[in-house]
């Protein structure tokens, strides 16, 4: 068994807590191969630096519905995972046209991005990207400006 980007595996935990301190979800994912770093969900953005730091080859990351989720965050993703292959920030209010974008831009193995029900996002902008992004499966776009309560 390799110990690729100090990462070991036993099982492959899912984990669905809504609230994970960094610190232990840092010492969980330690425990879990890059490849299979998917799994976790509902990710506490204050930390996201961290963890982002301590799991060099984190491929997935589903950020569904945190409304915590801004463009700074998408800025640390772009310049610091460019490894990922998946991102689901769906429902996501605080998210701009311009940080997608740079992430797109940045993270050149990326295969699915979810921005369903982003407040910011409409489908010109995911016409747009899919034009520049072949590779990319680019999921959502909003055709009118909706608030999400």
């Amino acid at each position: 068994m390799s110990n690729e980007g100090g990462c070991c595996h036993e099982d492959s935990p899912l984990l669905y807590h809504q609230e994970l301190s960094v610190n232990g979800l840092l010492h969980v994912a330690t425990k879990i191969y890059s490849e299979i770093i998917d799994d976790i969900i509902g990710v506490v953005t204050e930390g996201l630096s961290e963890l982002v730091r301590g799991c060099r080859g984190l491929k997935r990351l589903y950020l569904s519905a945190l409304r915590t989720t801004t463009d700074h965050d998408l800025y640390i993703l772009a310049a610091q995972a460019s490894c990922l292959t998946q991102l689901d920030i769906m429902g996501t209010r605080n998210v701009t046209p311009e940080a997608v974008h740079r992430l797109l831009h940045s993270c050149p193995t990326l295969q699915l991005l979810d921005v369903s029900f982003c407040e910011q996002v409409h489908s010109n902008h995911i016409f747009q990207w899919r034009m520049q992004f072949p590779h990319v499966c680019i999921k959502g776009g909003l055709k009118h400006q909706v608030r999400i309560v």
